[in-house]
């Protein structure tokens, strides 16, 4: 009689990571970026044992970025840019900022797709509506700064030409923030409109 043959054990092999984005919040649109750890659909006990006592996995997200105690956290939504009429290499954008925890001060803006950004506002100047451009803007904890046509709002000089509706474009924002020496930044995708979106 020949002996039973024992089963061999295979090695136990965890999980691999995957990062991704868990999305955006679904009460105001901003883009809140987190961190999520890919997990199988079907685990055995064993694995499933060896998976919580890794450390990594004490919370299934976390913040891509946090701020040290005390900074404000920045956030945005509706970020755009115009495609620039054809022949002409100036346009104009928008966004919304939220910030929380703190005040700050926007002082200054640049893009991946102009060579400068400025930041404009509407004053009536002798009975007329006229565009002027300013410092920036101060925004107290819990304020919004809205930037859209018609009103306060970012001017790009220097637009790539080739830019166009529907491509992406890259805005970077520099804010004050007292006690602090370098600028607190607000990194944002913008999405490129046409005409009389």
């Amino acid at each position: 009689m020949r002996p039973c043959a024992r089963a061999r054990r295979k090695p136990m092999r965890l999980p691999s990571r995957s990062w991704t984005r868990c999305g955006r919040s679904s009460a105001s649109g901003s883009h809140k970026l987190v961190r999520c750890m890919g997990l199988p659909k079907r685990m055995s006990p064993m694995r499933l044992a060896a998976l919580l006592l890794a450390p990594a996995l004490l919370a299934a997200c976390q913040p891509a970025s946090t701020a040290p105690d005390g900074e404000p956290v920045l956030s945005y939504s509706d970020a755009f840019i115009m495609a620039p009429i054809a022949g002409r290499d100036i346009t104009m954008g928008g966004i919304e900022i939220s910030v929380e925890g703190g005040d700050v001060r926007l002082t200054g803006v640049s893009s991946d797709v102009a060579t400068t950004v400025e930041t404009h506002t509407m004053a009536m100047v002798d009975d007329r509506m006229q565009m002027r451009p300013v410092d920036g803007w101060d925004l107290k904890a819990g304020d919004t700064l809205k930037l859209d046509r018609g009103g306060d709002h970012l001017m790009f000089f220097g637009v790539d030409e080739a830019l166009a509706a529907g491509d992406t474009a890259n805005i970077t924002f520099y804010f004050d923030v007292e006690g602090r020496e370098e600028p607190l930044t607000l990194e944002a995708e913008a999405e490129v409109r046409g005409m009389g979106e």
